[in-house]
C-alpha cells in the first residue's frame, strides 16, 4: 500500500522511455499513484500520441536520449511549438553537467530514481 503522505493525482502524463523495462515500470508507478499514462518508446510515437492526446495532456516525462531519430529534447520542441506551457520533466541517467545547456530549464529527474522521488518532482511541476 502507498503511505497517504505519497503525492498523488489525476493528470494524464506521456510518459517516452525508450528501455523498456524503465518504461513499464515508470508506467505501473505513475498508475498506482492515480494518474493515466500514455507511454512510447520513441520520438515519432511520442508526436503520433500528443496529436491525438494533447488537449488532456498535462505533463511529459521523458528520457532525454532515445532510440530513433529524436532526442527527448527534440520531441519538447515540437511540442511546445503547439502547447507552450506544458510541464516537461526529463529522465536522464547522465550527470547534470553532461546535459546540454538548455535543458537546464527544465526538471530534471536523475536515474535510478524512486517512487517517492518522482511521485514529489510530478507534483511540483503540474502544481
Amino acid at each position: 500500500m502507498l503511505p497517504q503522505t505519497l503525492a498523488r493525482g489525476k493528470e494524464h502524463i506521456l510518459l517516452i522511455e525508450d528501455e523498456e523495462q524503465i518504461r513499464i515500470i515508470t508506467e505501473k508507478i505513475l498508475t498506482r499513484l492515480g494518474y493515466r499514462v500514455t507511454s512510447v518508446s520513441n520520438g515519432k510515437d511520442a508526436l503520433i500520441q500528443f496529436d491525438i492526446i494533447k488537449n488532456g495532456l498535462d505533463l511529459i516525462l521523458s528520457d532525454v536520449v532515445l532510440g530513433g531519430d529524436l532526442s527527448g529534447p527534440d520531441v519538447i520542441v515540437s511540442i511546445q511549438s503547439q502547447l507552450k506551457n506544458i510541464g516537461v520533466i526529463f529522465m536522464t541517467g547522465y550527470l547534470k553537467q553532461e546535459l546540454p545547456g538548455k535543458l537546464s530549464e527544465y526538471s530534471l529527474l536523475s536515474k535510478p530514481f524512486s517512487r517517492d522521488q518522482l511521485a514529489a518532482l510530478i507534483r511540483k511541476v503540474v502544481d
